[in-house]
């Protein structure tokens, strides 16, 4: 037996990852780890169903990699479906502002999911290897991060997704393709040393691994400690909160009062539905309070009623009527060594490594919103921000705030975040101006 197929097959077994001969939806792009992903599945017995996604983003790139896809699965004699996309057609019907990454994201696992249902599959395989999970573990930790960013990607997550080859490297992939002369083809993109992750990928990981031949495998034996503890304070937050829980209402009061770490344990409650630890902080602050309201996902809030926290469905989270994002702002990438801030209350800069940290929307106000103004320490009530440039409180939900994922970063031409400040050490950075166009609507 091939040596990559005999270590990946007791990777499955270990993890418990799919049963003998199942069924299976393998996401296949035509690139080194899909293809070898597909390939040893196969050869381990499962009924492998394969799965790939035509976004048309690339030009003729697109087209080449699906035509390499169906090579690749009639050469292992594979059954394959495939899908063609309209990306900017999906973002134009969100309600909410959502980038190119993220919506490719959900329209491809959506379509695994249906495809895994109608094929009665057991799960969906996608091919993430140990060294994309060194590369995510790094970037979290780059960003500031707890447990659950630094020990990476999980063989098993959520929406039936399993990575089978979450312990082999790259060059175990690309050794094995060239034994079993299998071809695969290279995203262009993939090459670009532009952000963060590749980066990581081109340059960092590199030299670091040349450098210490030992890396590796400590980051990938840091990767399983790391989940490891994770799955350990996961079962101890549900043990502590467990006094403070009745039929999803939390009493906020009481945890506050017994827990000396209260914001860092609601917040590991929550994390997972999206509440963020500065949320968690200003909750744990004034436990008292009545109505302040937090939102945590697209559809979901919590409400803080006399000393209770609970879960309840978003009324009017997102603001329907705003422009697109493109058409409010002008957003663009420069090399610091352009870096001249003009002084104009209508322009913001933050550094570039922002596009790999979230994604960029618009939204109105929220009651219980706070910013980390720039220059100052702390987070400030925007309600109070408002009240100091004098905007008429019948004017502020109509005022598009420029956030990543929940976090606000700026209220046009009042007061921008200290996140992701401009430093020395800033390879690039991003200046986002107001459209002239859009004048009307942000400046009232």
């Amino acid at each position: 037996m091939d040596p990559l197929i005999k270590s990946v097959s007791q990777f499955i077994y270990r993890e418990r990852l799919l049963p003998a001969g199942a069924r299976v939806i393998v996401g296949l792009s035509g690139g080194a780890d899909s293809v070898a992903l597909l390939a040893i599945l196969t050869s381990c017995g499962f009924k492998c169903i394969a799965a790939h996604c035509n976004f048309h983003l690339r030009g003729d790139e697109s087209n080449r990699d699906e035509r390499h896809a169906h090579s690749i699965a009639a050469q292992l004699d594979v059954p394959i479906e495939t899908v063609h996309f309209n990306v900017s057609e999906y973002i134009e019907r969100q309600p909410r502002p959502t980038s190119i990454e993220m919506a490719c994201r959900d329209l491809r696992y959506d379509w695994f999911e249906k495809l895994r249902v109608a094929h009665c599959a057991d799960s969906i395989a996608v091919a993430h290897n140990s060294d994309d999970n060194a590369e995510t573990m790094l970037l979290n930790l780059i960003r500031g991060t707890g447990i659950a960013g630094a020990r990476g990607m999980l063989p098993r997550s959520n929406r039936n997704i399993i990575r089978p080859l979450l312990e082999t490297t790259r060059a175990e992939i690309e050794e094995y393709l060239r034994r079993n002369n299998l071809q695969f083809i290279t995203d262009s993109t993939n090459l670009q040393n532009l952000f963060t992750r590749n980066r990581l990928r081109l340059d960092v990981l590199p030299s670091l691994y040349s450098r210490f031949p030992s890396a590796r495998s400590g980051l990938q034996k840091s990767l399983s400690h790391l989940r490891k503890a994770d799955q350990f304070l996961r079962d101890s937050i549900e043990k502590r909160m467990q006094p403070f829980v009745d039929n999803d209402t939390v009493n906020i009061l009481s945890l506050t009062q017994s827990e000396p770490d209260a914001e860092y344990i609601l917040y590991e409650y929550f994390r997972n539905m999206g509440l963020s630890y500065s949320q968690s902080e200003d909750i744990c602050s004034n436990p008292n309070r009545n109505g302040a309201r937090f939102p945590i996902s697209s559809n979901k809030e919590l409400l803080m009623t006399h000393g209770k926290l609970q879960v309840i469905k978003s009324d009017a989270v997102i603001s329907p009527t705003f422009p697109p994002l493109e058409e409010l702002f002008e957003i663009t990438i420069h090399p610091i060594s352009e870096f001249k801030p003009s002084g104009s209350k209508d322009e913001a800069y933050f550094d570039a490594s922002i596009l790999q940290a979230g994604t960029l929307n618009v939204r109105s106000w929220r009651h219980a919103d706070r910013l980390r103004p720039f220059g100052m320490k702390g987070t400030r009530a925007v309600s109070d921000i408002f009240n100091s440039a004098r905007i008429p409180l019948q004017l502020r939900k109509s005022i598009p705030l420029l956030c990543l994922d929940n976090e606000i970063l700026w209220i046009p031409s009042i007061r921008a975040s200290r996140l992701y400040t401009v430093t020395s050490t800033s390879i690039s950075f991003l200046r986002i101006r107001i459209r002239p166009e859009a004048q009307s609507l942000i400046n009232r």
